[in-house]
């Protein structure tokens, strides 16, 4: 067993931990100064500091061990301490490693409230950096952060890297407030490791390997007369510098790798474990995995490495790519050959094939035998009530491979399937991107999809919810979504957002299972390739040539098949892990269509932007007095960053989508009618004369094409916040203007909490629920984004609403994030970030 969770422990003698630490070395174990004086106190006011004594007990093993206090700093509230030598470290102790916080990063807490002796997790963000240079630390999900999490690391979510350590939270268990010591504060304060500490990994593993001789042919006397030799040449070797799978981490390659979300946790795993054994000459190798959608890596690629996202940094410009499939390999290589060199396509780590998950229980009705294709999918999507989940294929590689599969399927039924036979005619094959009647039936499938999504987990989250709540009985969010079957994988496995193996619960399936069906006409392989990037220097290209290898090997190989992965070399056929999970028949073998070249991809995707299912968007922008208020980055105000973004979202819609605009603080007023970008509109009677939250007056004379964004850019901020009543007559307008093919939507941006009428939240959800209102033949879903520090109280409200209506909530309470919030809004309606 294995991660971030055994490399906790609890301080104190008892049952009752005084606080928590975790172990950053093999026998070094930091906590916070204020648990150990709060253990002095519990002892009957021992003084407890440098020399003292203290009881760990080790969540990996559970077993204590007394270690020794070698650093207690009061002003950092940062205490240190050793386990001797004399007791042996858990075989399976998780060593965290202290990383650079990152603004936004979702991290995981582990304390003891009070009320939960047997101790509990909390989900957090790192909102920003505080005066004193520590980290405030906002909880999103879980226990809120109260007294008792104290000396827990911040565990960046999906890794064994630690941020920093909590200090303090609020006495009342709100989810605000809370601080943490960053990671570079501690690691100034960690003692240098001494040679054996360096060695005790390495010995660890050659003991345990040596071991395994035993019982064998060999004697124990000899196996430990090895372990002995190899003891001495090692630190020898540390001394001389001879062996660099010793050396100490600041002197070691950096492999930095951005990987694909949905196999990002493993390859983080599998890297530590690389980590432990390997090296490129003299020196080790430090892997730095950071997961990112392959769209949105594809697209930071073919900027230079920029980007909205916040994991798109030059600190961490990737040495390594390894994305969803070689179809995004290609859209950067297209136009960037040096990023992606022939040369630095090493291969495959593992296969996936795109299927379409529904609900076990509905499997018969929605596609009976014989008719489990892309046809009867067009044929679902004309009912009104039949809701299809599928990715933006401009962020997802599962929406790209959808987007192909669709005009694939489109090509076949309209009579031209030979064209995909043996060895496509790609000249045939572009042309019929263009075939009117290709395009009415891909155009046919998109009409059942309600939102565009940025990662499909988003949409197997809302399954498993409503299944885990009411059953097979219950409401279907979504009848079927296009998906890896990987994530139907780990969704029947009780993980829908994904997670490591020993989180998986295989045998006791979710209350609504789901199953895959694959079309008939054939699918796409996935095939996950690794890709070194540009021209590294020989020591990266070697370290990269090594992971890659190791990637390859029969334990990680099956790392990856435990996670619902298919093996690299045979995509066609599925696992044994995967017939057990999948209802998938044994021997069932996949046809699988080829993959694109970018040409004719791009072709696809051009093509699918004019035929993709129209959105009619309502934007409700606060413009209360408090926008007008600093946003704390570099001067702007909150309003100056909220148009920023609100006209790169608006960016993204294509000429077809309407867009209306409506402001609100005292009272709610429309500034810009629903309108596409080929209609000029007609400003609103506010303009004339009043700019106080309306619009300046000269957008009258501006063309069509801009007038959105002189509308944006003319938003003053005065007055109180109506948001109650700004929603219900956004929703309501919407309602009226409701068109059926189209995504109709309300996004509603908002910095505080209703002021107007406080207590009127009740009313708004029952008018969002009224099925006379919000149905399968008019549906009008709400986005709501908290926007700035000041919206975290009103962060519940906006949840609900968006809940009520059907639509998504999103979190923009750190202000700067205001930009990519609002490119993934705008992008569940199928606009395109690089477009903005």
């Amino acid at each position: 067993m294995s991660g971030p969770g055994f490399a906790l422990v609890d301080v104190g003698d008892g049952n009752r931990p005084a606080g928590v630490g975790f172990a950053v070395g093999p026998r070094t174990v930091v906590t916070c100064h204020h648990v150990l004086r709060r253990l002095g106190e519990a002892r009957g006011n021992e003084v407890i500091a440098e020399g003292s004594q203290v009881a760990l007990t080790f969540r990996a093993d559970g077993r204590t061990r007394v270690a020794r206090v070698v650093v207690d700093d009061a002003g950092a509230d940062v205490a240190v301490l050793r386990v001797p030598r004399t007791a042996a470290p858990p075989r399976d102790l998780t060593v965290l490693r202290l990383v650079d916080p990152r603004v936004q990063a979702q991290v995981d807490v582990y304390g003891y409230p009070p009320d939960r002796a047997e101790g509990a997790w909390n989900h957090s963000v790192v909102a920003h950096e505080v005066a004193s240079g520590n980290l405030q630390i906002d909880s999103t999900g879980g226990v809120p952060l109260q007294p008792g999490f104290s000396g827990s690391p911040l565990i960046e979510s999906g890794t064994s890297d630690a941020m920093g350590m909590l200090l303090k939270t609020t006495d009342t268990g709100e989810h605000r407030d809370a601080v943490a010591v960053p990671s570079d504060t501690i690691r100034a304060l960690l003692p240098a490791p001494s040679l054996l500490d360096r060695a005790e990994p390495r010995l660890r593993a050659v003991g345990a390997a040596l071991s395994g001789l035993v019982g064998r042919r060999w004697k124990p006397v000899t196996v430990l007369a090895l372990a002995s030799v190899v003891g001495v040449l090692a630190v020898l070797g540390l001394r001389g510098g001879a062996l660099p799978w010793l050396a100490a981490p600041g002197d070691c390659v950096v492999l930095d790798v951005t990987v694909s979300t949905e196999k990002d946790e493993l390859v983080a795993e599998l890297a530590q474990d690389f980590e432990a054994g390997r090296g490129v000459g003299q020196r080790c190798v430090d892997v730095q995995v950071t997961g990112l959608t392959s769209g949105v890596a594809a697209a930071a690629l073919a900027a230079g490495w920029r980007g909205v996202d916040p994991a798109v940094t030059v600190e961490n410009r990737p040495d390594v790519w390894l994305p969803t499939s070689s179809m995004s390999v290609d859209q950067v290589s297209a136009d960037h050959p040096e990023t992606v060199p022939d040369s630095g396509r090493l291969g495959p780590v593992t296969s996936s094939v795109l299927a379409i998950a529904v609900p076990t229980a509905d499997r018969a009705e929605l596609f009976p035998e014989g008719a489990e294709d892309w046809a009867r999918l067009r044929e679902l999507s004309t009912d009104t009530a039949f809701v299809l989940g599928r990715d933006n294929p401009h962020n997802s590689s599962s929406g790209l491979a959808a987007t192909v599969a669709a005009y694939y399927a489109a090509m076949s039924a309209a009579g031209h399937g030979e064209a995909l036979a043996g060895e496509p005619d790609w000249a045939e094959v572009d042309g019929l991107v263009a075939d009117p009647a290709v395009g009415r039936f891909v155009h046919g499938i998109e009409q059942s999809v309600q939102r565009y999504g940025l990662e499909a987990t988003g949409f197997m989250r809302e399954i498993y919810d409503e299944g885990q709540a009411n059953g097979v009985d219950g409401e279907r969010p979504l009848n079927a979504v296009v998906v890896q079957e990987q994530l139907i994988h780990l969704y029947n496995c009780n993980a829908p957002e994904g997670g490591q193996i020993e989180e998986l619960r295989c045998t006791d399936p979710p209350d609504l299972p789901l199953t895959a069906v694959y079309p008939t006409e054939g699918s796409l392989a996935l095939d996950h390739p690794f890709v070194v990037l540009g021209q590294p220097d020989g020591e990266v290209r070697a370290a990269a040539e090594d992971f890659y290898a190791y990637l390859r090997e029969d334990d990680a190989q099956e790392k990856f098949v435990e996670l619902g992965f298919r093996h690299p070399d045979d995509a066609a056929h599925p696992t044994d892990v995967l017939e057990g999970t999948l209802g998938v028949r044994p021997g069932q073998e996949q046809q699988l269509l080829p993959a694109p070249p970018a040409d004719v991809l791009d072709r696809m995707l051009d093509a699918w932007v004019g035929i993709q299912r129209r959105a009619s968007v309502t934007l409700v922008v606060d413009v209360s007095g408090s926008m007008g208020d600093s946003a704390g980055t570099g001067g702007a105000s909150k309003l100056e960053l909220a148009q920023d973004a609100a006209n790169l979202g608006i960016g993204m819609l294509t000429p077809q989508d309407r867009l209306g605009i409506t402001v609100f603080s005292d009272e709610v007023r429309g500034a810009l009618p629903a309108t596409d970008l080929a209609e000029a509109g007609e400003l609103p009677a506010c303009a004339a004369g009043q700019t106080d939250g309306c619009v300046d007056p000269d957008c009258a004379q501006v063309p069509a094409a801009e007038l959105r964004g002189c509308v944006v850019g003319a938003l003053r901020a005065d007055g109180d916040t109506a948001l109650y009543d700004a929603v219900t007559t956004a929703f309501d307008q919407a309602h009226d203007l409701h068109e059926a093919d189209r995504i109709n939507a309300v996004v509603v941006l908002s910095d505080g909490e209703e002021t107007k009428d406080p207590g009127g939240l009740r009313d708004v959800l029952t008018h969002l629920r009224d099925p006379a209102l919000n149905n399968d033949d008019h549906r009008v879903q709400v986005y709501t984004v908290a926007y700035g520090a000041d919206a975290a109280s009103a962060t519940g409200a906006l949840e609900e609403i968006a809940t009520a209506s059907g639509g998504a909530f999103y979190d923009a309470t750190s202000a700067e994030d205001i930009g990519e919030v609002m490119t993934d809004v705008f992008a569940a309606f199928g606009g395109d970030p690089a477009q903005s």
